[in-house]
């Protein structure tokens, strides 16, 4: 949400590392980054509300 692409992909690693199962985190941090990646830093992705 911040466009920090760097630190993203740094949680990334973290959360590869610390997900032993598929975890919702993961998956999310994942997609935003192929999103903002593939758009070329124009995508953001939206906070999720709970």
């Amino acid at each position: 949400m911040l466009g920090d692409l760097p630190k993203a992909k740094e949680h990334l690693a973290v959360l590869d590392k610390l997900c032993f199962l598929p975890c919702e985190e993961y998956s999310d941090l994942k997609k935003a980054v192929r999103d903002y990646e593939t758009s070329g830093g124009r995508l953001r992705p939206a906070s999720k509300s709970n």
